[in-house]
């Protein structure tokens, strides 16, 4: 790969904190990643109502911009109907695999049309804050990741749901790699249904809760609408 993003990290290893630099080349969002079937199913159907396809694929994998990468703390999007999807993510670096979480905002509009050209609009919001995955390999059904909106001042829960309810992460690297993650590769593991329906939002909360030893990744961005000439 020729374009090329690096990103600065803090890794929170159990034995203190320590920095990252990752240089990254490849940018990959795994969709349709649900291991209970009904619940597949359910997220499937929510996007339906929105005229959106169904995968050709499961899982399904979607190549986007490097570029797309933010670590910062507002995005800029054009037009209402976008939304955040809270999701874990794994990145290579060094020959080791560390674990973040991030939101794949989306242009709802655009993905009836283009789920591929719906994620490619949208910058990526990644936490600035990693753990090892080996530390985490354990128990990692059981880490727990949620989301919140903020709407008219208001927040609500959003999302919420157990990384036992995706498809394991090797399973992931299987499927698109045949086998490891490849040096460089930020990989989104997808993402569960929301409450209340697929809704735009002004600002967008998110952690990945690691009950074993009681801590949390969080971040937290607003949503800067662009006017769309009509």
């Amino acid at each position: 790969m020729q374009t090329k993003k690096t990103l600065n990290f803090q890794v929170q290893n159990l034995s203190g904190m320590e920095m990252l630099e990752c240089t990254v080349d490849q940018l990959i969002m795994a969709g349709w990643v649900g291991r209970n079937r009904e619940a597949l199913q359910a997220h499937i159907d929510e996007l339906a109502e929105l005229g959106i396809p169904g995968p050709k694929n499961v899982p399904e994998f979607y190549p986007l911009s490097v570029d797309r990468l933010s670590q910062g703390s507002s995005i800029q999007v054009s037009g209402k109907d976008t939304s955040g999807e809270v999701e874990f993510f794994l990145i290579c670096q060094g020959s080791r695999i560390y674990v973040g979480l991030g939101s794949d905002q989306t242009d709802r509009d655009l993905e009836s049309k283009s789920i591929t050209l719906s994620k490619q609009i949208c910058d990526k919001v990644l936490c600035s804050t990693l753990w090892p995955f080996e530390e985490v390999q354990q128990q990692w059904d059981r880490l727990r990741l949620r989301a919140w909106i903020e709407d008219e001042g208001s927040e609500s829960l959003y999302q919420e749901g157990l990384l036992g309810e995706m498809i394991a992460p090797q399973d992931l690297f299987d499927n698109r790699f045949g086998g490891e993650l490849p040096e460089g590769t930020v990989l989104f593991g997808g993402t569960m249904s929301v409450i209340g329906g697929v809704r735009p939002a002004n600002a967008f909360r998110m952690e990945l809760h690691d009950p074993l030893h009681d801590r949390s990744l969080e971040h937290a961005y607003r949503i800067e609408i662009l006017e769309v000439p009509g």
